[in-house]
């Protein structure tokens, strides 16, 4: 069997981002809203740490194709605003930045289950 690891979104590269996408893919709109507001948050005190420590945004051109469907509103995510900028901040972390709000994300999504 060929292993393919050629993934065409960013998230599709890591197990536990595509699972939670796929989780919040399928929420209720109310639910999505919510999930945006924590993934904000989230980042928004990550980001809040590394401006101490000189904060870095790397845009290669997976990023910039990512913002021409986010214009289009092309991703199924991108029909809520707050949702697409979360998804999109988080997009432009690090990878191990990411999987450290997933796991915090993933946390608050089985608490209320």
């Amino acid at each position: 069997m060929i292993k393919n690891d050629n993934k065409s979104r960013w998230h599709d590269s890591n197990p536990k981002i595509q699972q939670t996408f796929q989780v919040v893919e399928n929420m209720s709109s109310k639910e999505r809203k919510e999930f945006a507001t924590g993934l904000l948050k989230a980042v928004s005190i990550l980001r809040k740490q590394q401006s101490r420590k000189n904060f870095n945004i790397s845009l290669g051109s997976d990023k910039i194709m990512d913002y021409c469907k986010a214009y289009n509103k092309r991703r199924w995510y991108d029909q809520i605003p707050k949702l697409m900028k979360a998804i999109n901040l988080l997009s432009m972390l690090s990878n191990e930045e990411k999987e450290q709000i997933i796991d915090e994300i993933s946390l608050s999504l089985k608490d209320k289950n």
